[in-house]
């Protein structure tokens, strides 16, 4: 098996993408922190913020381990390995297919849930999930690493390349919105 533990993209743009993960889970933390009702019938809700809050925190702390670590290729050469040792490997595009299915379904029923789950929270904690599912998205589409998908992660748009832009783009909604529910939380006091 053949995963350089290591720094997996020792790139500026590698670790600028590490900066708005730990930026994002940074955020969600402090935001999860100061997490108030504003009504006392609002508890339940702060309770409810405050765990979801976390959990993108862990979320994204997550990624940004992963950006560097590179655990995907891991998960891939694991899979490549059972591929080869259980002699599926020239079906594997069908495995491959059957994986990215689960991973959306998986990615479709969460959003879903936290959209339910969360109906009666407040708009920054709905733009935050949105941003989840922005990132979601992007987690399912490299993982179908097809290779029109590829052609269009390596385009650039004014000098930037797209998998860059899209895989900034949920962190830097969901820290957005952690610190405008911040700033609302610290703007009504208990």
């Amino acid at each position: 098996m053949h995963w350089p533990a290591g720094i997996g993209d020792p790139t500026l743009i590698g670790w600028l993408t590490v900066a708005v993960y730990a930026g994002a889970a940074l955020a969600c933390a402090l935001t999860a922190r100061a997490a108030k009702p504003i009504l006392a019938a609002t508890k339940l809700y702060c309770r409810h913020d405050r765990v979801f809050w976390l959990v993108a925190t862990v979320i994204f702390v997550f990624f940004g381990v992963n950006k560097q670590l590179d655990l995907q290729s891991l998960f891939t050469e694991l899979a490549r390995k059972v591929a080869y040792e259980h002699h599926w490997y020239d079906e594997r595009r069908y495995y491959q297919k059957i994986f990215i299915e689960v991973l959306l379904g998986a990615a479709i029923l969460t959003g879903l849930a936290l959209i339910w789950g969360f109906r009666r929270s407040r708009a920054p904690v709905k733009i935050a999930i949105a941003g989840l599912a922005c990132t979601g998205a992007f987690v399912v589409l490299r993982a179908a690493s097809f290779h029109h998908v590829d052609l269009l992660l390596g385009g650039r748009l004014a000098g930037v390349r797209w998998n860059f832009i899209l895989e900034v783009t949920g962190p830097a909604i969901v820290a957005t919105a952690a610190l405008v529910h911040r700033a609302l939380d610290e703007g009504h006091g208990p």
